[in-house]
């Protein structure tokens, strides 16, 4: 792992910014003429192809055992299947930018999942008061993005799905630490594999994608969804923790967030109040102290 930064790390981390930010963006494109099932399982199928077709190229293979495909498959599922359904279908109802807001909270999910499925990363009094700056804004987020009289209840199943998306992903982020010897690209080609497996019966089901008619706009949508937001930025990502380690990947939280809301004000004309910058701001505060009370503890951990 290099502990000195170069413009390249710097160069991923914004490419991944910009793939998860957007992707709340090009969701909403997509959910306008295509249904969100069939999104997220053409989504995770492309994906699938080019992690896969990487994988290829470094000579790695694919596990041989059932309870490989097992083990890491239901983590893909509920990290990666489930979590695009919700995401897919929320937008319909709620804002692009709500959306990324939300997702951000991700870390903070984590921190109060870890103290309960853990021995090592318990609850402290700095966690807590993270949690509550995070929960705060996601609190002024919902009174502001929610229209009581008109879809109030579809609004409110909209701002619901995006926060059983973050504990979906903090959930089978706490699994995936099971798998520690196991190669992460492997894993990402299982996982999104076995998500697509899972998903297209069920698209085929609900969706009929057959009997719909998507528009260039929504096609094009899914197409980087697919090849970007989850093939090339799942492989950045490998790579990039790789070289310079989980820490520095984490900056994202802060960035996904602020690019998902500007993405949305400039493509998509979602208005930009004082009520969302609070929002975000709590949030990334909430962030910022459970981040920062995490790498002193393992600061103080190695130094020991």
């Amino acid at each position: 792992m290099q502990h000195h930064r170069t413009p390249k790390h710097y160069i991923y981390l914004l490419f991944l910014a910009l793939a998860w930010g957007s992707a709340f963006m090009f969701n909403k494109i997509a959910v306008q003429s295509i249904p969100p099932i069939t999104i997220a399982a053409s989504r995770i199928s492309l994906g699938a192809f080019v992690v896969w077709l990487i994988l290829r190229h470094q000579k790695l293979s694919l596990p041989k055992d059932i309870r490989s495909w097992w083990n890491i498959g239901r983590v893909g599922i509920l990290g990666t299947a489930l979590p695009f359904m919700l995401v897919s279908w929320g937008v319909k109802y709620q804002n692009a930018g709500t959306a990324a807001i939300c997702m951000s909270l991700v870390p903070l999910h984590t921190f109060i999942l870890a103290h309960f499925l853990t021995h090592d990363e318990k609850m402290s009094w700095i966690k807590l008061v993270g949690i509550i700056f995070g929960v705060s804004g996601i609190v002024i987020l919902f009174i502001d993005s929610t229209n009581f009289e008109t879809e109030g209840i579809l609004q409110i199943l909209g701002f619901l799905a995006f926060l059983v998306t973050g504990l979906c992903y903090s959930l089978s982020g706490v699994m995936i630490r099971h798998f520690k010897n196991k190669n992460p690209l492997v894993g990402a080609t299982v996982m999104l594999i076995c998500s697509s497996c899972v998903i297209w019966p069920i698209a085929l089901i609900v969706d009929k994608p057959w009997t719909g008619s998507p528009d260039t706009g929504g096609l094009w949508s899914v197409a980087f969804l697919g090849i970007v937001s989850t093939g090339l930025a799942t492989i950045v990502l490998v790579h990039l923790t790789h070289l310079v380690g989980a820490t520095f990947v984490a900056y994202n939280n802060y960035i996904v967030p602020l690019t998902g809301v500007f993405t949305g004000y400039i493509w998509l004309n979602e208005p930009l109040k004082e009520t969302t910058f609070a929002s975000v701001f709590l949030v990334l505060t909430g962030i910022y102290l459970t981040e920062r009370w995490k790498q002193k503890a393992e600061k103080k951990l190695i130094d020991i």
